[in-house]
């Protein structure tokens, strides 16, 4: 094990240095937090020997709940699935559409696809300070496969996610779904909708006021899971409308 350190604060930064520095021609990008299964590394060198074709490899990512995982969190995790890193397309390789794309805490890539394209990860995107824009590997793959970069699903290419329970604190878990709001524009085309308010498009306005209806109504019949829920999807939503609105000005 190699440790590197990147003075420029920002985690692509940190990822394009690291690609710098190796030299292997097989890339594996995983978080720290994740655990691996004990036949994850075979398979990882299997699917690339056996699908020469192929430039980008995804596997798949169970959540690892703690004890005593509040309801309403996993109820509300079925909802947006990628904000704790679960990434199940099935029990059979399938090769990636759109979306959803490989899960940033388990692929790999050929060193030749970023020679071929003259690529490196958006310094603009990822974890940043203080500063939280998701989606540092949804940025470089959506790039990827727009140019046509052929990605397949491997599922036995098993990763586990540990979740912890500092991540279930209220204010968190709603900056984090802000964030990710904010994320899903940022990596969207810069288009101003027609039908829009000060930028923002109508159909978020009326996403966003109708959810906040359920959440009133599931907090008078105190359904805890479904009133959580519908809070963390104006927060998502409310993330969006200040990402167009800033966008806009």
């Amino acid at each position: 094990v190699r440790y590197f350190f990147e003075q420029k604060q920002g985690k692509n930064y940190a990822i394009n240095y690291g690609i710098r520095m190796s030299c292997g021609e097989i890339l594996i990008f995983i978080d720290d937090d994740i655990t691996v299964e004990k036949s994850w590394f075979d398979f990882v060198i299997q699917s690339i020997q056996k699908n020469p074709d192929v430039e980008i490899f995804g596997g798949r990512i169970f959540t690892k709940w703690p004890d005593l995982t509040p309801e309403w969190v996993r109820y509300s995790s079925s909802t947006f699935p990628f904000l704790f890193c679960d990434h199940n397309l099935g029990e059979k390789q399938v090769y990636y559409s759109n979306s959803p794309l490989p899960a940033g805490a388990n692929f790999w890539i050929k060193r030749s696809l970023l020679k071929k394209y003259n690529v490196m990860f958006n310094v603009n995107y990822g974890p940043c300070g203080m500063k939280r824009v998701s989606g540092s590997e949804t940025e470089f793959l959506k790039r990827m496969y727009d140019n046509g970069v052929k990605m397949l699903y491997v599922p036995d290419a098993l990763v586990y996610h540990r979740v912890l329970p500092c991540e279930f604190e209220f204010r968190r878990l709603i900056h984090r779904f802000f964030s990710a709001g904010k994320s899903a524009v940022a990596l969207s085309p810069e288009i101003i909708p027609r039908r829009s308010l000060f930028g923002i498009p109508l159909y978020i306005v009326r996403q966003t006021l109708e959810e906040l209806v359920v959440l009133i109504f599931f907090l008078l019949l105190l359904h805890k899971n479904k009133y959580m829920n519908s809070l963390i999807k104006i927060s998502y939503f409310w993330g969006k409308t200040n990402a167009y609105y800033n966008r806009c000005k």
